[in-house]
């Protein structure tokens, strides 16, 4: 079910730039800090992350390797559809058969037949053609009007279901509506501020905050740094980078 192809990467020829994805892609990087981001989503890595991104995007990165001058990536080829939540449920297992094919173990590839095995029983029972994770939705529908105060029952009455039913459902995915909400918003406003089109004030005002200094502070709590530190780190990486390369 899952193939893994270990590559490795030269950081010095390249890191930072953009690429379109043709397919969705699994990766696993270990190792460096940096960041990668497509139109309405901004992963910040430190040390170490698998992520997918998806088809048909541009995706734009600015990586650093902390240790030396090349890191391995994991490209995690998948023969079955996926979504979101299905991903998040099956990172161990992808964890785990990059662990085996890393490590010295008798029996390697039998080993990576009961991984296998066991994760498309997972994949199978989460009946993911038929099923959509409610937390994916809810995310999908706020970041279409991310400025907008939205209520459980304008959610609820968007998806076609009751307030109860939306709640509970929410609850069985181990969240909450005003988490998922700050994700959203979270989620966009790194990307805005990353483009450096608006000042923070606006940023808040664009992702649906009518306070600049509480935006800030969840801001923080969410990415460990304050806005104006996110974009000066994120920056001085891009430009340490590029002198190296330079050099």
């Amino acid at each position: 079910m899952f193939k893994i192809r270990k590559i490795k990467v030269n950081l010095k020829t390249k890191d930072t730039g953009s690429f379109v994805s043709k397919s969705k892609h699994i990766i696993k990087l270990t190792g460096f800090f940096g960041a990668i981001s497509y139109p309405g989503c901004v992963i910040v890595i430190e040390g170490e992350a698998l992520i997918q991104l998806p088809s048909n995007t541009l995706i734009n990165f600015s990586l650093k390797e902390e240790l030396s001058d090349d890191f391995y990536l994991y490209l995690v080829m998948c023969d079955m559809d996926y979504d979101n939540y299905a991903f998040n449920k099956m990172k161990p297992y992808i964890d785990s058969l990059i662990h085996v094919q890393n490590g010295i173990f008798e029996h390697t590839n039998f080993l990576q037949e009961l991984i296998n095995r066991d994760a498309f029983r997972t994949l199978k029972k989460l009946d993911i053609k038929r099923t959509n994770s409610i937390s994916e939705r809810i995310h999908r529908l706020i970041s279409k009007q991310i400025q907008h105060r939205w209520t459980a029952e304008e959610i609820s009455k968007n998806l076609n279901m009751s307030k109860s039913t939306l709640m509970r459902r929410i609850s069985q995915e181990k969240t909450t509506l005003s988490d998922l909400i700050l994700s959203a918003r979270m989620n966009k406003a790194a990307y805005l501020l990353l483009k450096k089109k608006h000042p923070i004030k606006k940023v808040a005002h664009l992702t649906g905050f009518s306070s600049a200094s509480y935006f800030c502070k969840k801001f923080k709590e969410t990415y460990g740094n304050s806005p104006k530190q996110f974009v000066n780190l994120m920056d001085y990486k891009q430009k340490e980078t590029q002198r190296e390369c330079a050099c």
